[in-house]
């Protein structure tokens, strides 16, 4: 007989500054007993005669038993004089059995349907379903998206009501922007909270644009949980007010059969849209006609620039992991490597990735303990995107010149043979001569200690402890001889940077469960603390004296460092908080949370925050009065909440005045030298946090026992005291910005999700879900005092296009939506746009009838965020066949084609070397650029097949279980936009995105 004798240490907590230093130590001790035994085998089944795995089989009494195995076999070494058996199982009733003489016992479990209610999780612990007050959407692994995905944001898209989830383009390993029921800040973060197995994260930005999560292997994910509204979110305090998803990663399994999966794929990725401009035949046939003074500069080559820089790319993938147990718990350790190329050349990044965790209970199951770390390190290479170069470059061109001074590449240039300035540079050359490379490794580890005290039933306590590194790099590389480096005072040019961020975090809290019978109560009370530092360090120098090591070693020449920066930052926050939930009679639930946080990116004054919630459900199908309908009607649950949730994710010392550097034009002359002077940063000392105030009305149902089944949720979220980088007072002698709380935002909307199981067989399984929200956003007020004099109707101006100096095209004004397009309204005749190049007045409509048409005739003019979000979601079995899809939708987003604007007009012909142009040209018949004009305003509604794949699992295999598939994404688009994407978010303003690539994979999946 062998008896485990545990002794457990200590948690040591001392505080030191405000810093956490935590040590935990254990020591297990065996030992062995030996006594007359014999020994007791079985099978465990299901009511279906199907064995099962994991069951518990323990002497009552003690801690000596076994775990059934994958087949549900046990065998189990018992003293002589045992009596009684227990056999126990999550979701199945538990049996006490007397042994007696046997040697052989066969148990069939049943099922316990109180048991089997699907739990949640949520802030700090789980709930059962029917228990949930506030707006909850789990969404487990066999429900994610499949196919290539590199970060986590990925496997949810399309998933859920109300969240947004988009790329900027195709860049591999590409931050997502995640949004959920609209935007909640100007230039705070409007991205949630990510919480990984009970520990907040941070999400700040990365090398290259790079997603904060690639560290994370999608395929160790469990479950995703979404808390949408303020009375779910509230318990984190002041990171909740742009919703919260929970990661829930996979554990190691109960079962003394050790599993190992393995999974790989193989895909391709290719472009293939075509692009609104002139092949070299038409270049050069127009040009004889609008530009005959430059029919000189027409060659003899029919260029496709785009094809040159972009190529059929491919990923990899390659996943094991090994799951197992020990004694009372459980183990997984997993490797991955992942690969993707990019579209564009020179563009790639690469993931590797270790894991491990393990789950164990002492003490007679008193005492859990959890121990995860998860470890990626990537390696990225970054591509100059010149897709808008190569797209107006000149099609009649060779890519090489064999008497060209810049490494062999033709360019333009002066009757010397220098480079000509204010002409465009070879995009090729500008592709793959430039250098940027970039790595980050990161690790999350964190161990988490639970106990049941035993003298009082119900109480028990949980301390979390995590440590999260980060460290990052990224060099850039431009060599002397290309173009674009001559025409500077300094040719060749290399960058270095490097950071390094840390999180030390714990959470400390306590729960009481009581069961009354008619009443069940809990209540929940923690302390958080969370330390983030950040150190930073980069330089930059011009001048290489040569070419000859590239961006692994570069010759830096006598014009050496231009410029270095280090710094380094922390901020701190120290939360306490509780939460009570009440559910009487399984029908009536109440929630009630209270967070207070404090935070060192305020000034002593606005440091704490208090943030509440109350929630409450009422499950009507449990009523008497709804019997006769069940067989219909079979759930319904109404819910109703409220609560405040804050944000403070937008900086550090934004309250203290600090100094800065003055510009090079206001240096100070003392004889023959400059010396450039320190002013003041512009600063408010009050700024404080913004807060979300969220209303939600919804209820959930199920149709004939969970053959359809959905809910509708409305809700309105109300943001008061929003940041924003506002005009300072003339005559500060400081910036003339500074960043203080401004004004009042309101979105509004509703939620429709609904589903259906609508075959249910032993061989055949046909499930559908469709999801919709609407969200109308709106500005409800400014703070005048930061209003630029002279604006009425009071606006700020906040985004601004490229192609020309000082152009405004986005605005926040009372009572629109924030960043809505600023525009002319164009006259159109006949469809289209009329075009007047020595009269205004002609062209645009004059909103005043003052006679002239200038900045006054500018009117707000739609926005880029979409009225609707739609998800459609598709899950099919047929035997061993299997098919899943993903369709997603955007209606009521609008797009501004910048590309079309500053490209889109005969004056292109007319520079000092001509470029090719948009072929809307040859509908406007613009000769010069309309910046400012709703013409290039356009719709940018689209369905997209986001992700389909087809398997087939060959499970008659004696040695293991496999999967075969096929998948695809971004299959295809259905939209109106002219340009590339419409899917261009969060601004709406099209600047040559990154190409968003089809992708077609085939892979395998095996489990031993």
């Amino acid at each position: 007989m062998i008896e485990n004798y545990i002794k457990l240490g200590a948690i040591f907590f001392s505080l030191d500054r405000g810093k956490i230093f935590w040590t935990i130590s254990l020591s297990f001790l065996f030992f062995v007993v030996k006594a007359q035994e014999r020994t007791l085998i079985g099978k465990v089944v299901d009511e279906n005669s199907e064995g099962l795995p994991g069951v518990n089989i323990i002497i009552k009494g003690t801690t000596i038993g076994t775990i059934t195995n994958f087949d549900g076999v046990y065998k189990l070494n018992i003293p002589e004089e045992t009596n009684t058996i227990v056999f126990s199982a999550i979701g199945y009733n538990t049996q006490e059995v007397n042994i007696g003489a046997r040697s052989t016992i066969d148990i069939v479990m049943k099922v316990n349907v109180e048991e089997l209610q699907e739990v949640i999780v949520i802030g700090y612990g789980t709930v059962e379903k029917g228990d949930v007050t506030g707006v909850v959407t789990q969404v487990s692994a066999e429900k994610f998206n499949k196919g290539l995905i590199v970060s986590p944001d990925q496997l949810l898209s399309g998933k859920v009501a109300g969240v947004n989830i988009s790329n900027s383009g195709g860049t591999p390993g590409g931050g997502f922007n995640i949004n959920i029921r609209g935007a909640t800040s100007l230039i705070a973060s409007s991205q949630p909270l990510i919480v990984i197995d009970g520990v907040p994260i941070d999400m700040s930005g990365m090398p290259g644009g790079r997603s904060a999560l690639n560290f994370l292997n999608p395929s160790e994910i469990a479950s995703m949980t979404v808390l949408k509204d303020a009375s779910a979110a509230a318990i984190y305090g002041s990171r909740g007010s742009n919703g919260v998803i929970i990661i829930t990663t996979k554990m190691g399994e109960s079962s003394d059969k050790t599993t190992i999966t393995y999974n790989a794929s193989y895909g391709v990725s290719e472009f293939n849209q075509q692009i609104p401009v002139l092949t070299g035949d038409q270049f050069s046939k127009l040009i004889g006609v609008f530009a005959p003074g430059q029919t000189d500069y027409i060659g003899d080559q029919n260029t496709v620039w785009l094809d040159e820089i972009l190529r059929s790319s491919t990923n990899t993938t390659h996943n094991v992991a090994i799951s197992g147990a020990i004694s009372n718990g459980g183990y997984r350790v997993s490797l991955g490597y992942q690969e993707v190329q990019g579209v564009i050349q020179g563009s790639q990044t690469q993931r590797a990735d270790i894991n491990f965790n393990m789950n164990k209970s002492v003490l007679n199951n008193a005492v859990k303990f959890r121990i995860s770390s998860k470890n990626g390190f990537t390696d990225n290479l970054f591509a100059s995107n010149q897709v808008g170069n190569a797209l107006f470059f000149n099609p009649t061109q060779p890519i090489y010149s064999g008497n060209s001074a810049f490494g062999g590449y033709f360019e333009w240039i002066d009757s010397n043979g220098d480079g000509l300035p204010l002409t465009a540079s070879n995009p090729v050359a500008e592709n793959r001569e430039r250098e940027s490379v970039g790595s980050v490794s990161r690790s999350l580890n964190n161990i988490e200690v639970t106990w049941k005290l035993p003298f009082v039933e119900g109480l028990e306590f949980t301390a979390n402890s995590a440590y999260d590194i980060r460290n990052s790099m990224q060099n850039n590389y431009s060599p002397t001889y290309l173009k674009s480096e001559t025409l500077g005072s300094f040719p060749g040019y290399y960058a270095a940077e490097s950071g390094k961020r840390t999180s030390i975090i714990f959470e400390g809290y306590g729960e009481y469960k009581k069961d009354l019978g008619d009443l069940k109560l809990s209540v929940l009370a923690g302390y958080s603390f969370q330390e983030n530092q950040e150190q930073f360090i980069s330089y930059n120098a011009d001048s290489l004296q040569n070419d000859l090591y590239g961006i692994s070693r570069p010759s830096i020449g006598t014009y050496t460092v231009v410029n270095a920066d280090n710094f380094e930052q922390e901020n701190r926050l120290i939360s306490f908080y509780g939460r009570a939930n009440i559910n009487y009679k399984d029908k009536y639930n109440f929630t009630g949370t209270l967070r207070r946080d404090g935070s060192t990116r305020f000034g002593p004054e606005n440091r704490w925050g208090v943030f509440p919630s109350f929630a409450g459900s009422w499950r009507i199908s449990n009523e008497p009065f709804m019997k006769n309908v069940s067989s219909v009607l079979s759930y319904l649950k109404l819910r109703a909440g409220w609560g405040v949730a804050g944000n403070q994710d937008f900086g550090n010392y934004l309250w203290l005045e600090t100094y800065q550097q003055g510009a090079f034009d206001a240096a100070y002359q003392m004889g023959n030298e400059f010396y450039l002077t320190v002013r003041p940063v512009g600063v408010d000392p009050n700024i404080k946090w913004e807060e979300t105030a969220t209303t939600n009305i919804g209820f959930d149902y199920e149709l004939f026992t969970g053959k359809i089944f959905g809910s509708f949720e409305f809700y309105s979220k109300i943001t008061s005291d929003l940041l924003f980088n506002s005009v300072f007072p003339a005559g500060s002698l400081t910036r003339d910005r500074a960043v203080t709380n401004i004004g009042e935002m309101n979105n509004k909307g509703f939620e429709l999700e609904i589903g259906s199981n609508i075959i249910e067989k032993d061989n055949l399984n046909i499930s559908v879900n469709m999801n919709a929200a609407y969200n109308q956003n709106e500005m409800v007020n400014l703070d005048a005092q930061s209003i630029p004099q002279g604006d009425e109707p009071p606006i700020f101006n906040v985004g601004g296009i490229s192609g020309d100096i000082g152009q405004t095209i986005q605005v926040l004004q009372v009572n629109q939506s924030i960043n809505s397009f600023y525009t002319y309204e164009h006259i159109i005749e006949s469809g289209v746009p009329k075009f007047s190049p020595l009269s205004p007045l002609n062209m645009y409509v004059d909103q005043n009838e003052d006679g002239l048409i200038n900045e006054n005739d500018l009117v707000v003019n739609q926005n880029p965020a979409p009225n609707w979000i739609l998800g459609f979601t598709g899950n099919s079995s047929y035997n061993n066949i299997d098919l899943s899809f993903t369709f997603r939708a955007m209606l009521g987003n609008y797009v501004y084609n910048n590309v079309a604007s500053n490209n889109g007009t005969y004056q292109s012909f007319e520079g000092i070397r001509p470029s090719n142009i948009h072929t809307s040209a040859l509908i406007t018949q613009f000769t010069s650029r309309q910046l400012m004009s709703d013409f290039y305003l356009e719709d940018g509604s689209f369905l997209r097949l986001d992700n389909i794949s087809l398997g087939y699992t060959f499970d008659k295999l004696s040695w293991a279980k496999l999967r075969a598939y096929v998948s695809g994404q971004n299959l295809f688009i259905i939209t109106n936009y002219s340009g590339l994407d419409p899917e261009i978010q969060p601004n709406g303003i099209d600047n040559n995105l990154y190409p968003r690539p089809k992708t077609f994979i085939g892979g395998i999946s095996i489990t031993f």
